[in-house]
């Protein structure tokens, strides 16, 4: 390789140069999120059932959901937890399951549940990819996600966002969901009269049959065209409560019995149940979830730009506020990654004008990290891979280690060449000298990483990609030190230095840190037991600081302490009434509106019994 490099420079720098396209291209198109994306063979199924309790959730509700459970293929273990209205059930697969399909299922298995077993009173039971602990801040949380508050009711708000908002959102390439939180959900109660069913022979079990037939889903054939077919369906709902009302019940003799003769129809909503409030002012929550593989940072950028469409057509009065944004994360990882790789290109070029005075040298190297990380890029990119803080951290940490190949095979050419060797004899001796110590360093540096491919259970789809990353990015390094600067230094080496001492002038003198390395290694010669307390003295003392003054046991700093927020929290004792916890929750939200030095507080009233304010400062 050494050889070809030498002699056919130009066919090697058009080589690099179409690699160095093909990596740009890939830096375009990877796609970027903040964490991977990764898919275990497991799910989580939560289902809420208020104000039961752990025995009742546990007969009632997780035990018929293990029994569909288990009828799903490949279902290894299931773990459920009951607690006071709500259930949580983590379902483990066999390694080779269908996750998409599996998903499919279950979910399909446990709609035919509610619809057949589940008490009335169980919301809606919920399906969704395992994330580890240690992630669930992260992970579990959408792309983007909106508050809509304003001086409307709860539920004017709530219908904006579903009739208007999450349609619009949908339509925007990349956005797998958009989900509307908050406000109650619209009800219509039938309310019986037992004394005119006694009088009309009508039972209840009949109201309710007329009732669930008007739902009526049916197909009704097929139309083909050529090689396509499309299935007909025919579909026939209720549109208002006045249908409900004038549905017939029963016909006997000539006499027709509606709903409306034998009940009370009434369009309503549910009862409260939770507050979420902006100001004193209620609101609702719109999160937006991306597309697995999708871009995080285009696609945020393309909904914030509808967004701005949607935010005019709003009723008056009303405001977005952009509560989460996992783009900006990525973008600051981006811009940190910037950083870095713009201070080490200073340092780079002062080490190496400071040691080798060679303006030439320094553009080398320069040239070797740019095509490195680009070859890196395509690696990651064929492979898969996506541009998250794992694989930014790989790519961060390789940035320091790609140059030192390209500085040892250079340094090693450069001083050949003022030792006398002829041109090309330099290139191929300096670079073959020091291809094991540069292998072996390489390697050394691999190994530290090498656990990765050992971790076991869910952390390790995590973590390996770091690895990974890391790994290509070194082996990348070493195809350039071999051939991209073999070549490039053939053409740019500078002619060799004449000794000073042969023509007759005194020998020039070693450098500043030549000398002091020699005077360094001199002392330690003499005072080895010196040497060797002071690293036993460092590595106790490196030991205590570590142990007593650095936190551990956190996988990503949360930062507390820092936010200009303080928690208002309102705890009535159980069984307390919503509407008397609401009421003190707004006699604080009055005191708050009339302090200036507050910049904006949130409502929360969980249930009938807790709720909490939180107040924020200006920074």
């Amino acid at each position: 390789m050494i050889g070809f490099s030498v002699r056919r420079p130009v066919a090697i720098a058009m080589a690099y140069l179409a690699v160095a396209s093909l990596g740009v291209f890939a830096w375009r198109n990877i796609p970027i999120e903040l964490l991977p994306d990764t898919q275990l063979p497991r799910l989580t199924i939560t289902g809420t059932w208020r104000g039961a309790s752990p025995e009742t959730v546990e007969a009632f509700l997780t035990s018929p959901l293990e029994a569909t459970i288990q009828l799903v293929q490949g279902v290894e273990k299931v773990v459920s937890t009951s607690t006071e209205g709500s259930a949580s059930i983590t379902v483990e697969f066999a390694r080779d399951t269908d996750m998409d399909f599996a998903r499919l299922d279950l979910s399909e298995r446990i709609a035919t549940l509610e619809e057949t077993e589940l008490p009335p009173g169980v919301d809606r039971v919920t399906v969704r990819p395992y994330v580890p602990r240690e992630f669930e801040r992260q992970q579990g949380r959408p792309l983007l996600q909106y508050t809509f508050t304003g001086a409307r009711t709860l539920e004017s708000l709530r219908e904006h966002l579903n009739d208007f908002v999450v349609p619009e959102l949908t339509q925007v390439e990349g956005v797998a969901v958009v989900n509307a939180y908050g406000g109650r959900d619209r009800l219509i109660e039938v309310e019986l009269d037992r004394e005119r069913m006694a009088a009309m022979g009508v039972l209840p079990q009949e109201v309710s049959m007329r009732i669930a037939d008007l739902d009526l889903v049916r197909e009704a054939g097929a139309v083909r065209e050529g090689d396509r077919q499309w299935t007909v369906a025919i579909r026939n709902r209720p549109g208002s409560a006045e249908d409900i009302a004038n549905t017939i019940v029963k016909s006997d003799g000539g006499t027709i019995v509606r709903v409306s003769d034998v009940a009370v129809v009434r369009d309503t909503y549910e009862d409260v149940r939770s507050h979420y409030r902006i100001n004193a002012r209620p609101a609702v929550r719109l999160a937006v979830t991306k597309e697995i593989g999708a871009n995080a940072v285009r696609v945020a950028d393309r909904v914030k730009e509808r967004m701005e469409i949607v935010e005019a057509r709003s009723p008056p009065n009303t405001r977005f506020i952009l509560d989460h944004d996992e783009s900006r994360e990525i973008r600051r990882q981006l811009s940190d990654l910037r950083s870095r790789a713009v201070l080490s290109v200073f340092v780079i070029l002062a080490v190496l004008l400071l040691f080798l005075g060679s303006v030439r040298s320094a553009v080398v190297i320069f040239a070797s990290i740019a095509f490195s990380i680009l070859i890196s890029l395509n690696l990651i990119y064929f492979a898969g891979f996506t541009l998250n803080v794992l694989t930014l951290t790989g790519l961060a940490l390789a940035f320091g280690l790609i140059v030192d190949n390209s500085i040892v095979v250079l340094e090693n050419v450069y001083r050949r060449r003022q030792q006398g060797d002829r041109q090309q004899d330099a290139v191929l001796k300096g670079a073959s000298d020091v291809v094991l110590p540069v292998i072996a360093a390489t390697a050394t540096t691999l190994i530290v990483f090498a656990p990765f491919v050992y971790l076991k259970g869910e952390m390790r789809v995590y973590y390996l990609p770091l690895g990974i990353v890391v790994a290509l990015t070194l082996v990348a390094s070493l195809m350039v030190a071999f051939s991209f600067i073999p070549a490039l230094v053939h053409k740019i080496l500078p002619q060799p230095v004449e000794d000073a001492g042969q023509a007759g002038g005194a020998p020039p003198r070693d450098p500043v840190y030549v000398r002091f390395y020699r005077g360094l290694v001199g002392r330690t010669l003499r005072w080895p037991w010196m040497v060797v307390a002071l690293g036993l003295s460092a590595l106790g003392g490196s030991t205590y600081l570590f142990q007593n003054y650095v936190q551990t046991g956190m996988l990503f700093g949360g930062g507390w302490g820092q936010e200009t927020y303080i928690w208002i929290d309102i705890d009535f004792p159980r069984g307390s009434d919503i509407e008397r916890t609401d009421e003190l929750t707004r006699f604080f939200e009055d005191r708050l509106r009339q302090m200036p030095e507050v910049k904006e507080f949130e409502t929360n009233v969980f249930n009938s019994s807790s709720s909490r304010i939180t107040v924020t400062f200006p920074e």
